[in-house]
């Protein structure tokens, strides 16, 4: 069947990275994303949906699955840093993501406690991954790159919060997970989860490219404090720029969760 494009099944089955077609079960171009495993054959096949476990797994974007009623930071990290390349090592950030749940420690660094607009220069999830990526940076001028590789998915994991959470504030009770903490995106049937899955990880990709740009230039032997402050203004404007474009497209679709 030819999908006309504006057309109910072409909404359905245009999943932003990918075609879908719901009558083969099958995606019709293959997963770009890096998340083939050798000890996991059913990862092998780049057409197949949710690596064939649809009761346990989603895909919100057409090129992770995510598994059914958790949202994974790293998934984000995944999409969004290339495959090899770069200062640090993919495998390093994508830990530090994953082991920097900073709720354990800080519910300010998830939640907008300061009650500044959300994504402001106020708003402690920027605050906190700034900084985070001043310290990775740091770590790089002193020749620590996997260190600076776990610091910098430490980071991300905060700027990912600013996508998961929107605009929720520290007075939901202090719970992480709570149903007015902004639709949060530990479910995979949260309201608008692909879209703001998507703005995670253009984000996530523009703090990796403001890190590798200033990364590299301190290698080169340039003005480290220099470069680290004005890698974190970047950050910061990165991202206010993404929340305010991620709220713009939610508002457009409808989608849009209490809060955010």
């Amino acid at each position: 069947m030819e999908l006309q494009v504006g057309s109910r099944e072409a909404l359905y089955q245009i999943m932003l990275a990918r075609y879908y077609s719901s009558s083969l079960a099958r995606f019709l171009s293959p997963d770009q994303g890096g998340d083939t495993q050798l000890a996991n054959p059913q990862s092998w096949n780049k057409y197949v949906y949710t690596g064939n476990n649809p009761l346990n797994y989603v895909d919100p974007n057409g090129q992770f699955k995510i598994l059914v009623g958790e949202y994974r930071h790293e998934n984000v990290t995944r999409a969004a840093l290339p495959a090899s390349g770069g200062v640090v090592n993919r495998a390093d950030v994508i830990r530090g993501n994953r082991g920097g749940d900073l709720h354990r420690g800080d519910l300010g660094n998830h939640l907008n406690t300061g009650g500044a607009a959300t994504g402001s220069a106020g708003d402690t999830r920027v605050q906190h991954g700034s900084s985070q990526l001043g310290e990775a940076l740091r770590q790089v001028a002193g020749g620590n790159t996997q260190a600076a590789g776990e610091t910098l998915g430490n980071a991300m994991h905060s700027f990912d919060d600013l996508m998961a959470h929107g605009g929720a504030t520290g007075g939901n009770g202090g719970d992480h997970s709570s149903p007015a903490n902004a639709g949060n995106m530990d479910s995979s049937d949260s309201p608008g989860i692909a879209t703001r899955f998507e703005g995670a990880v253009s984000l996530e990709s523009s703090i990796n490219g403001i890190f590798t740009q200033a990364a590299t230039a301190i290698q080169a032997g340039g003005d480290a404090d220099a470069i680290i402050a004005g890698a974190q203004e970047q950050a910061a404007q990165a991202a206010q720029g993404q929340y305010s474009s991620t709220k713009a497209q939610l508002d457009k679709n409808g989608s849009k969760p209490q809060g955010y």
